[in-house]
């Protein structure tokens, strides 16, 4: 009679590990998403505030024609609702110490006036941010090792995501502006004894 023969595996073929690529290693992942969450927190804290301290306050005019409102805006905004959504997006305004999301009983031409400037600085702020969010391309430099397609694309992605969260800023401004404007307007024309 034959003895049985048993193939056995050497234990260093059972328990080696295959080499984790770089772009999978924890390491890798922690200090990708440490570079993002230092990028998009410094622009969107630094670009606000250098748009509200270092340009000139006579460029933030309702007639400027960045801040001009076009003939199709509040047919789309209509369509888009802005109404129904625009007050449940976080708002700084506590941080200037200005409120906006309710008008305050003793509203004056003054408080008009500063709030149709806060849309513009606003407004310039957002649409800066979200323009320079692109940028955040650029850091796929900062990964050699990695799969830059791959990073690229997941940067472009949300790149393309705060663009889009930063327009719906820029759209309440725009839709408030106007009618801030007639606001205005009503309130030369005596409106103010009429609100109290």
């Amino acid at each position: 009679m034959k003895p049985l023969v048993f193939a056995v595996s050497q234990p260093q073929d059972i328990y080696s590990q295959k080499e984790v690529p770089p772009e999978q290693s924890f390491g890798f992942v922690l200090s990708v998403t440490l570079v993002l969450a230092l990028f998009w927190l410094s622009i969107n804290i630094i670009v606000p505030w250098l748009v509200r301290f270092l340009v000139p306050k006579r460029f933030f005019n309702e007639n400027a024609l960045l801040f001009k409102e076009r003939s199709f805006e509040s047919t789309l905004y209509r369509k888009l609702k802005v109404v129904k959504w625009k007050d449940k997006l976080p708002d700084a305004g506590r941080l200037i110490h200005f409120q906006r999301d309710t008008l305050p009983q003793d509203i004056n031409r003054d408080y008009i006036n500063r709030f149709i400037t806060e849309c513009c600085i606003a407004e310039l702020g957002h649409l800066t941010v979200g323009i320079l969010g692109f940028a955040s391309l650029f850091l796929v430099f900062l990964f050699p090792d990695s799969n830059t397609t791959e990073l690229f694309m997941i940067f472009l992605i949300l790149s393309i995501m705060d663009f889009i969260i930063q327009m719906l800023f820029v759209i309440i401004q725009r839709y408030n502006r106007p009618r801030l404007i007639k606001l205005r307007k009503l309130y030369s024309h005596g409106y103010k004894t009429r609100l109290k």
